[in-house]
């Protein structure tokens, strides 16, 4: 009977709080530590790949440093702007501070890069893309831009009128013709890769004989097609440097995983002591 009075049910309260707390604590540690594990693999990996010529390179895992070439001409689907790749999401408030993702879709059409040396033809599917120019925009759902609105029945999300009173987010992020752009994936020859379908979805934005013309050219300039390998699953695109995709895969979580886990396992054996203690 004497551990049904109130200060022993606040006791245990506590303590069950504190166990919960502690589990959390340990689960979260080791989660970031196993992350932290596969980001220090890649990170070594980018740093121990050397940075290969588009012209010279071997087939097999490189890293590039190149610009996008012109001849693309995709439309970012919210600003309209031309590029070589683009994502878009939406999001709608549900709650104060919960944006749940209704929608996201990319673009996964393939584009050109060049350096000095030779074109290479580039297919972002499985690419891990990282660092592309975002544009945002917040709008009430029953007052959204006609743009907005054409972009949601044509990807049959409803009407305006369908969603709740509430915000939709809309987030749109590019990859620029004519930027720079960091490479890390496989090169396989062209033959193996460009097929008839992908040879078409290149000329799919053709509108004139020049134009079509500029990608033939492109096309007959292309040496090897960087992907996604069979074997070496790693492909990641960014337009920004080799330094700053490094910084990426920091080292935070590989020090503050364990550092979480010890400190939760470390309360999670206070409580076992608490109970051994007040239990009789």
């Amino acid at each position: 009977m004497a551990h049904t009075h109130p200060d022993y049910i606040a006791v245990y309260r506590t303590i069950a709080f504190i166990a919960i707390l502690s589990a959390i604590a340990i689960s979260a540690g080791t989660l970031f530590f196993t992350q932290a594990l596969g980001n220090f693999r890649t990170r070594r990996l980018i740093a121990d790949t050397p940075r290969s010529q588009i012209g010279a390179m071997a087939m097999g895992l490189v890293e590039v440093q190149a610009q996008i070439a012109h001849g693309s001409e995709h439309l970012a689907p919210f600003s309209g702007v031309p590029c070589a790749y683009w994502e878009v999401t939406v999001e709608w408030l549900r709650i104060p501070g919960v944006w749940p993702v209704a929608h996201c879709n990319a673009s996964g059409n393939p584009f050109f890069v060049r350096d000095e040396t030779g074109v290479a033809l580039v297919l972002p599917k499985g690419a891990e893309i990282r660092g592309l120019h975002s544009l945002e925009e917040t709008c009430p759902a029953k007052q959204l831009p006609e743009h907005y609105a054409r972009y949601l029945k044509e990807h049959h999300l409803g009407s305006p009128r369908n969603w709740e009173p509430s915000q939709i987010r809309f987030t749109e992020r590019r990859l620029g013709e004519g930027e720079g752009v960091f490479l890390l994936g496989t090169a396989v020859p062209r033959s193996q890769a460009l097929e008839v379908s992908q040879d078409a979805a290149l000329l799919a934005t053709s509108t004139n004989s020049a134009h079509e013309h500029h990608i033939r050219e492109l096309q007959s300039q292309t040496v090897a097609t960087i992907c996604q390998g069979e074997c070496d699953r790693l492909f990641i695109i960014s337009p920004q440097s080799e330094r700053n995709v490094l910084r990426q895969y920091g080292w935070a979580k590989l020090i503050g995983g364990p550092a979480l886990a010890l400190f939760g396992l470390y309360f999670f054996l206070m409580v076992i002591f608490a109970m051994r203690w007040i239990t009789p």
